[in-house]
């Protein structure tokens, strides 16, 4: 039988300070619902972000508006309680967008790497 892995993402600041939630101080990460990061020899690598939460606040976080700068770490957490993570990558925001939904507000970031 092999283990089981809960992924995990980690969105950091520009001065690696961990993005948290206005009203909770819980790391913004546990709200990640989709992440895919693409690697690309020529035009460089590319980074979707969504976000499920009811922090009314998050779309007007100001390190995640257009052009602002991320680190992301992001990895799996084993059965056992190990941390498997990679290095930073750091990348730059895009685009976002805001969705209202019946179950709170689902935030996209779009990101290239620097």
């Amino acid at each position: 039988m092999s283990e089981i892995k809960t992924p995990i993402v980690y969105i950091y600041n520009p001065f690696k300070y961990e993005l948290v939630k206005n009203s909770e101080g819980l790391s913004i990460g546990l709200e990640v619902t989709n992440f895919i990061y693409k690697f690309k020899e020529e035009d460089g690598d590319s980074c979707t972000i969504i976000i499920q939460t009811a922090d009314e606040k998050l779309p007007d976080n100001r390190y995640l508006q257009d052009k602002g700068i991320l680190y992301l770490k992001w990895g799996y957490i084993t059965s056992s309680g190990n941390e498997v993570t990679k290095n930073y990558r750091t990348v730059v925001i895009k685009d976002t967008t805001t969705r209202y939904r019946a179950k709170g507000i689902e935030f996209e970031i779009e990101a290239c790497d620097l």
